[in-house]
């Protein structure tokens, strides 16, 4: 390796190694925006996301997303490290089921990188791009959906690589209070900086959705390919008013973030949800969405 890839080399290693810590430790290099959070409602709940219904960004977290309304929202979330997320959707109800469509892209900040020659020079540290194209089919009380997603990643404004992948994803509407949902996410696929090969995180979720008067309680568990543990998701709302509900949601097994805090505010063609997460000593994140229906 000559001396010009050696230092771009331990570029990429201080890249991807610091957004990889605040979301918790996965073994993995490649796909980070495949593991951020879509939505505020979906942060604040804990990311407990995977039963979830009629939500445009719900497509992100499991295709067997059942709509009822015509809608489009849009996301963002300032991170940590002068990093940023944004997401915008689109979801329309058919006769047969529902069809979803997602835009995700995660700026990882600017960072001084050293040249072969020893000089200075700022560089966007990554950009990555997802499109997401989901579609399901409603069969009685079992919703069936797939996902097919585009990911376009860069570093350093000079190395980049895209690759296709796909989800799989099933729900089970017991009843109107109680419903199931599993997903498969990120199958095939992988990126290619400098001269290796990138896995991106392949995971599994399941969970359920349980209502109760105001009271909504969600749990999920999430894992990781080549993880040997299980992460839990734990998320609550309460309905206070007719267009106000309180969220609170809790993750069990990431080393920097468990607490998330929110509220959702909803009228009939509008919604604007907010998410808190504190993570330590490392600060705090404040996020949006804004959603209408038509």
């Amino acid at each position: 390796m000559n001396i010009k890839k050696l230092i771009i080399a331990l570029s990429l290693m201080t890249i991807t190694a610091l957004p990889a810590l605040l979301l918790a430790e996965t073994g993995l290099s490649g796909g980070i925006i495949l593991l951020q959070p879509v939505s505020a409602k979906a942060t604040a709940l804990g990311e407990a996301y995977v039963a979830s219904s009629n939500d445009v960004f719900g497509f992100s977290y499991n295709p067997a997303q059942e709509i009822q309304d015509r809608q489009f929202s849009a996301h963002f979330h300032q991170g940590l490290l002068e990093d940023s997320f944004s997401a915008f959707g689109l979801a329309v109800p058919l006769s047969f089921g529902s069809l979803g469509v997602n835009i995700l892209h995660y700026n990882g900040g600017p960072i001084e990188l050293l040249t072969a020659a020893g000089d200075e020079r700022s560089v966007k540290a990554q950009s990555d791009l997802v499109g997401l194209l989901s579609l399901n089919r409603k069969l009685g009380q079992v919703i069936l959906g797939g996902s097919l997603k585009y990911l376009s990643s860069e570093l350093i404004e000079e190395y980049s690589d895209s690759t296709f992948l796909f989800d799989v994803g099933a729900k089970y509407l017991y009843s109107e209070q109680l419903q199931f949902g599993a997903a498969l996410q990120n199958l095939g696929g992988q990126i290619k900086y400098l001269d290796e090969q990138e896995p991106l995180p392949s995971l599994f979720r399941i969970g359920a959705i349980y209502r109760h008067k105001a009271l909504t309680a969600e749990l999920d568990a999430v894992k990781i390919y080549d993880e040997s543990y299980i992460k839990k998701h734990l998320g609550f709302s309460y309905q206070l008013l007719d267009v106000l509900t309180l969220l609170a949601g809790y993750k069990f097994g990431y080393d920097s973030e468990d607490l998330s805090l929110g509220l959702g505010f909803t009228q009939e063609w509008f919604s604007f949800n907010y998410a808190f997460v504190p993570y330590a000593d490392l600060g705090d994140v404040h996020t949006i969405s804004l959603g209408v229906k038509f």
